[in-house]
């Protein structure tokens, strides 16, 4: 998950271009619709977590210790 612009604008990394690394988001919720999707360079970006990651974590039994498993299969950056 990605941000931009020094604001929370949240979206999904979908295409990443192999020459300079430009990406396309999707961005997420009603507010991004100002954003453009296409090409974002890597520099414009900030890496705010990993989906697989945070999926990973909130779906630990929340009396376990399986939270911090989810750093071990998914890196957050």
């Amino acid at each position: 998950m990605y941000s931009c612009d020094n604001e929370k604008y949240v979206g999904l990394v979908t295409e990443v271009d192999s020459i300079d690394g430009s990406c396309s988001v999707e961005w997420l919720g009603e507010g991004n619709k100002h954003l453009h999707n296409a090409w974002w360079k890597p520099e414009e970006l900030q890496k705010e977590d990993s989906l697989p990651n945070l999926l990973a974590r909130e779906m630990a039994h929340p009396f376990g210790q399986n939270r911090e498993k989810a750093d071990e299969f998914y890196e957050r950056r």
